[in-house]
Formats: structure tokens, C-alpha cells, sequence
């Protein structure tokens, strides 16, 4: 009977660590799939927010991709604006090259005549003060001799004329705005228009040599209106041998 009882007491004391255990694995497993869920919840909103932000980056990468495109047609459009005009300006100089210069005071009708005055004059004291004026200076984006420079390129084209042996060269100057090819272009024409004046003047043709500079070769070197006036010139220089 003793035995009996025991064996029960046993079995019974066996039953509730089974269930103890039972229990505690089921505590435990809950735990798990808790801490499983609240570990996935966790990833999944880690996962949208890392979404939101690839999202938004790309957005932004897209805006700054098109303000590039936007920028390099904008300049694209410049480019060919600029190289259009300096395409006319070539066109109109090579149309140009035998037209005479827009000098008010100078037509091919007065050419003899003139020549024949210069010739004759004798060389004053304001014709030596006009000889000591070796600048023409022009208006923005022009080429035709001023209405103020006429008698300095009078003048020189005088002296040269009683002194054939002496030869000069015109030197085209442009200021810096504007490309380096219309520049160059620009103070050829600036060049041109002065010998262009000389010869219908009289003066030969082996007398004058020119080339231009275009803004390579500043005066001033400021940015102000007035530096860019006193850079758009054209410059008579003698040789070291003939000067007046």
C-alpha cells in the first residue's frame, strides 16, 4: 500500500514539472514570437524609411539632371548665337573688303583733289600736333573711323605721301567683351578701315601693313566703361627707321 502511494506521489510530482515545463516552453516561445514580430515591425519601417529617402534622393538627382540639361542647352544656345555672328562678320568683311570705309569727309570723287591738296600743303603746326596722334579710337562694336579721328588719318596719310619711302602698320585692338575669333575679326576690320581710308587718300598700298590683336593687347585694364573706349582702337606705329 506504501508502494502504491509513492508511486503516485511520483507520477504526480512528474506530472507538474511536465506541465511547469510545458508551460515555461510556452511562456518562452510566446516571448519569441513577440519580440520576432515587434524585430519585424521594427525592420519593416526601416525598410519604408530607407525607401522614402532612396525615393527622395532620386527626385532630387532628377531636378539636378534637368537644371544640367537646362544649363548646357542655355549655353549651347549662346554658343551658337555668338558663332552666328561672327559667321556675318566674316561674311560682311569678305563682302566688304573693296568698299570703302563710312568717313564722312572722304568719297572717291574727292580723291584727286585731295591728293593733290596734301601735296601741296605744307606741314603746319596742327598737322604736327595731328601726326602726334597715333590712336583712332572707335564705338562699341564698330569699325568705321569716327568723325573726331578723320584728320589724324588725314594727316599721317599727308606725311606719307611726301615721304614714300616710309612705311607703316595699323594695329586693330578690340576691349575684352566678346569671343576671341570675333575679337580678332573685329580688330581687322578696325585695321582695314584705316589703310582702306590711307589709299583712297593717296598713300601706296606697300605703305601699309596691318593686323589685329583683338583684345590681347589692352591699354587699360579696367572694367569700366572708359577702359573699354580706350581699348577699341586702332594704332598707327612707324618703323623705328621713319618716324614723323
Amino acid at each position: 500500500m506504501g508502494t502504491n502511494i509513492d508511486e503516485i506521489e511520483l507520477r504526480g510530482s512528474k506530472m507538474i514539472k511536465l506541465v511547469i515545463a510545458l508551460g515555461l516552453t510556452i511562456f518562452f516561445s510566446a516571448c519569441a514570437s513577440q519580440s520576432e514580430r515587434e524585430s519585424e515591425i521594427e525592420q519593416r519601417k526601416i525598410f519604408d524609411q530607407t525607401k522614402e529617402e532612396k525615393s527622395r534622393e532620386l527626385d532630387q538627382q532628377a531636378a539636378r539632371e534637368q537644371e544640367e540639361l537646362a544649363r548646357q542647352q542655355a549655353a549651347v544656345d549662346a554658343q551658337s548665337e555668338r558663332l552666328d555672328q561672327e559667321s556675318d562678320l566674316h561674311q560682311k568683311a569678305e563682302t566688304e573688303q573693296m568698299d570703302s570705309p563710312e568717313i564722312a569727309t572722304i568719297s572717291d570723287s574727292d580723291v584727286g583733289d585731295t591728293k593733290l591738296d596734301v601735296q601741296a600743303e605744307v606741314i603746319d603746326t596742327n598737322q604736327k600736333n595731328l601726326l602726334a596722334q597715333r590712336i583712332i579710337l572707335f564705338e562699341y562694336d564698330r569699325y568705321d573711323i569716327p568723325q573726331e579721328f578723320i584728320p589724324v588719318v588725314e594727316a599721317h596719310a599727308a606725311h606719307l605721301l611726301k615721304n614714300p619711302e616710309i612705311q607703316i602698320v595699323v594695329h586693330g585692338h578690340c576691349d575684352i567683351r566678346g569671343s576671341r575669333e570675333y575679337n580678332l575679326a573685329l580688330g581687322q576690320r578696325r585695321a582695314e578701315s584705316v589703310r582702306r581710308a590711307m589709299r583712297l587718300l593717296g598713300v601706296a598700298d606697300d605703305q601699309i601693313q596691318v593686323v589685329s590683336f583683338g583684345s590681347e593687347k589692352p591699354t587699360a585694364h579696367g572694367q569700366d566703361e572708359e577702359s573699354h573706349r580706350q581699348n577699341r582702337r586702332s594704332e598707327i606705329v612707324y618703323e623705328s627707321t621713319s618716324l614723323p
